[in-house]
C-alpha cells in the first residue's frame, strides 16, 4: 500500500512540474511576442470590424453578438456603436468586443473596467497574459476594444487585427 501511495505522489509531483514548466514556456513566449506601442492597431471607424468577417478563410466562422450583454466591462456605459464576435478558424480562435463610446469618459471607464488601471491621456493599451489566456485592451479617444485568445495564438491574433484595422495608436 505504501508503494502505491508513494508512486501516486511521485506521479502527481511530476505532472505538476510538467504543467508548471509548460505554463512558464507559454508566458515567456507571449512576453517575447507582445506588441510594442507602434505595432498596436485600432479601427479608424468601427465598421472596419467587419473586415474580420470579410477576410475569413474557408472553414472559418464568425459568430456576431447582437448586443454587448456578453461583455460585463461595458455595463452601464454609453456607446454609439458596437461590434462583438467570436472568430473561429482552424488556426485561430478569439473573441472581440469593440466600441465607439459616446464620450471619452465612458471609453476610459471601459479601459479601467477591463484593466484595473486608469488611462491619463486617452490613448493606451494593456496586455494580460497567463496560461492559458491572452488578452489585449486598446483605447484611443472614444474608441476601444478588448480581444482575447489562447496564449499560444497571440501573435496570430495581433497579425490578424493589424491586417483588419487601419490605424496605429497615436
Amino acid at each position: 500500500m505504501k508503494k502505491i501511495l508513494k508512486s501516486a505522489i511521485i506521479i502527481s509531483a511530476a505532472l505538476l512540474l510538467l504543467w508548471f514548466l509548460f505554463s512558464m514556456v507559454c508566458v515567456v513566449f507571449v512576453s517575447v511576442t507582445a506588441p510594442g506601442y507602434a505595432d498596436v492597431c485600432i479601427f479608424e471607424d468601427i465598421g472596419e470590424c467587419e473586415n474580420l468577417e470579410n477576410s475569413a478563410d474557408p472553414g472559418t466562422s464568425v459568430e456576431r453578438y447582437e448586443g454587448s450583454e456578453k461583455d460585463a466591462r461595458s455595463e452601464g456605459l454609453s456607446y454609439s456603436d458596437y461590434y462583438g464576435a467570436m472568430y473561429s478558424s482552424p488556426e485561430l480562435r478569439f473573441e472581440i468586443f469593440a466600441y465607439q463610446f459616446s464620450s471619452e469618459e465612458d471609453a476610459e471607464k471601459y479601459y479601467m473596467n477591463a484593466t484595473g488601471r486608469a488611462c491619463e491621456d486617452g490613448t493606451d493599451y494593456f496586455v494580460s497574459s497567463g496560461f492559458p489566456h491572452y488578452s489585449i485592451v486598446v483605447l484611443d479617444g472614444r474608441k476601444a476594444y478588448f480581444a482575447e485568445c489562447f496564449a499560444l495564438n497571440a501573435p496570430k491574433m495581433h497579425e490578424f487585427l493589424a491586417a483588419s484595422f487601419s490605424a496605429a495608436l497615436s
